[in-house]
């Protein structure tokens, strides 16, 4: 996502111009940057990841992480459900609409320039097959 230094991952400029990085606490920053970092080094967007892998690499306690996940998923972030155990699957989202990014989450996401001013397609279609997931213990 980053272009401009190498070994760095980005976070959408949404998330700062909208002024919703001002509303998220600290665990649900932890959470997301998380969830960034590791959709961005195995280069997909959908994520299995357990509880102990996120405490382990977030440092964020199960409550918090549990709080984090809703309300990530409430500002559109991020998508999630339970799978068995105590393992999550979590969609990353196009942060400007709130829905998963269409098609394979293994292929790379062209950014369209938008003219200040116009206002975003909130009705993308995300039908398209999902692929492979990435596990993370």
């Amino acid at each position: 996502m980053t272009v401009m230094i190498t070994r760095y991952f980005g976070i959408p400029q949404y998330l700062i111009d909208s002024g919703l990085f001002k509303q998220l606490k600290p665990g649900h920053l932890k959470l997301y940057m998380f969830l960034m970092f590791k959709s961005e080094r195995n280069s997909t967007r959908l994520l299995l990841c357990t509880d102990s892998a996120i405490r382990q690499g977030a440092n964020v306690a199960p409550r918090t992480s549990c709080n984090a996940r809703k309300k990530l998923q409430e500002y559109g972030l991020i998508k999630y459900r339970k799978t068995t155990g105590n393992k999550y699957v979590y969609e990353i989202c196009d942060a400007t609409t709130g829905i998963p990014f269409p098609g394979n989450p293994r292929a790379r996401v062209i950014y369209k320039r938008v003219e200040r001013g116009a206002k975003h397609d909130t009705k993308q279609n995300n039908a398209a097959s999902h692929g492979p997931l990435v596990v993370f213990d």
